[in-house]
């Protein structure tokens, strides 16, 4: 007779044992798995397995960031154990990262970086990336030139404060094995053509935060080059092999010399308060005029002079300006084949700029065109000159425009859309202008006249297979249906 239901229950199944694998493993295997994990990850694991005590200081690669720590002492007691103390000697170090912030209060002592730096020798680095302040950066660069080892080399620091701290470079510079060398430090004229002379086999030079009034710079190896200035009157490269150039202009910059034949890919920035002589832009452009992929973006003033130029490699075209600077660039680029630009402080005077600017682009396959309006304007006005139809466009399939679709700019995207014969893809977003309070009334002419998306607003617009049938002719006839009597002109509209 079977027992009544729950005066005999059933015994509960065994514990389960949990069983260590992972100490079982050999340490190079367990090497291999926390070198997968980022640096404070492998060092939790600690508390895993007594295997794992410690063992993430013998790591290949070292990342110490000072952020966690909330005072430096416990910071610098850390690196000390795992690099200095707790690291044997036959164990190599290929990378070392040391990050703190750039305030003093969380400066690190420089005692125990040239500490850090001089062990880091002794285990034959390869990479160093070190994120200092300004005092600390500048006092240890003799010992960090003197590793023989040194394949790349990353010091950080804050531009703001280098103008008081000028690095010293050693006599001997043993590191000669330098590929990629990047330094945040204002070093003098003399001293940085001296330092880039003895480093044969450099590929990638970048240089922030000099102050100098002379930079001359020369290598046949370097192949990749960024400059970022804050001062400058004179600037001489020469760099026959070199492949990638990005240029941030000083602000005193009066006399530019490139020698760079076999650049594919250059860019140039200038966000100066003072004005840039036309002569020193145009020759940094003919330095490059071999480029395939040009970036220009000039938020300055430019001494009126027109630019005549030539790229007849360039392929893409990345372009961000002023207005009032289109009529200095005059360019032809014959087998553009995208282009993306970015115009502000639109204003009704500078439609026949833009007409004129565009047939520099006119051969380009894909564009995005986007156009701010000045803040001041007080009524819509039109993107092209009305008096002149829109350049021809006889290569392009794809076209994405961002600015205030009104009544005006509207009449120029369906003339625009006449001129491009086998355009298949266009996309309009509505930007609303700035404006004060006290043309909140006047925000109505202003308003889109994109017809109803899916989403029920006026904002966005998009059309595809233009080239199929009479689809463009669909798409214009749709893009007219908000507009007002083609009788009434733009300037006429109600203020």
């Amino acid at each position: 007779m079977a027992d009544p239901v729950g005066l005999h229950p059933e015994p509960p199944p065994p514990p389960e044992v949990l069983v260590d694998q992972l100490s079982d493993l050999p340490e190079h295997l367990l090497l291999k798995i926390l070198s997968l994990l980022p640096v404070h990850r492998a060092v939790q694991t600690s508390c895993l397995s007594r295997c794992f005590h410690g063992l993430w200081s013998a790591l290949p690669s070292l990342y110490f960031h000072r952020r966690p720590f909330t005072i430096t002492p416990r910071f610098v007691k850390m690196v000390d154990r795992a690099l200095v103390f707790g690291r044997d000697r036959s164990v190599p170090l290929e990378t070392l990262c040391i990050e703190t912030c750039y305030y003093s209060r969380c400066s690190l002592p420089q005692k125990s970086v040239a500490r850090w730096i001089n062990r880091a020798a002794h285990l034959g680095v390869e990479h160093l990336r070190l994120r200092l302040e300004s005092t600390t950066a500048t006092a240890v660069c003799c010992s960090i030139f003197s590793i023989r080892s040194l394949e790349s080399l990353h010091i950080e620091t804050s531009d703001d404060l280098l103008r008081n701290h000028k690095a010293l470079i050693p006599l001997d510079i043993v590191s000669t094995s330098l590929k990629s060398l990047c330094l945040w430090l204002n070093i003098d004229s003399p001293e940085l053509t001296r330092l880039i002379g003895e480093l044969p086999v450099l590929e990638y030079l970048e240089l922030r935060g000099i102050d100098q009034d002379i930079i001359d710079i020369s290598s046949l190896s370097i192949r990749t080059l960024k400059l970022g200035c804050k001062s400058g009157k004179i600037m001489k490269l020469a760099f026959p092999k070199l492949d990638h150039i990005q240029i941030c202009v000083a602000n005193n910059l009066e006399m530019f010399h490139g020698e760079m034949p076999l650049v594919s890919k250059a860019g140039f920035i200038s966000r100066s308060p003072r004005e840039v002589p036309v002569l020193v832009l145009e020759s940094i452009l003919k330095s490059v005029a071999n480029a395939v992929v040009l970036e220009l973006s000039i938020e300055t003033y430019l001494r009126c002079c027109e630019m005549q130029l030539s790229f007849p490699r360039l392929e893409y075209f990345n372009f961000s300006c002023r207005m009032c600077l289109l009529k200095l660039f005059q360019a032809e680029m014959p087998v553009l084949r995208k282009a993306d630009i970015h115009l502000s402080s639109a204003k009704e005077e500078f439609a026949l700029q833009i007409s004129n600017f565009l047939k520099c682009v006119a051969n380009s396959v894909y564009l995005k065109l986007a156009i701010r309006d000045d803040w001041a304007q007080l009524k819509p006005f039109h993107l092209f000159n009305s008096n002149k139809k829109p350049p021809l466009f006889p290569r392009l399939l794809s076209l994405e425009l961002s600015t205030s679709c009104h009544e005006a700019t509207i009449k120029d995207v369906i003339a625009l859309l006449e001129n491009c014969p086998i355009l298949n893809y266009l996309e309009t977003s509505h930007v609303d202008p700035d404006m004060s309070i006290s043309k909140e009334k006047k925000k109505t002419n202003w308003q889109s006249k994109l017809p109803r998306n899916s989403e029920g607003n006026y904002k966005h617009a998009c059309f595809m297979d233009l080239h199929t049938g009479d689809e463009k002719s669909r798409v214009i006839k749709l893009l007219s249906r908000r507009l007002t009597s083609k009788k009434r002109k733009i300037g006429e509209l109600a203020i």
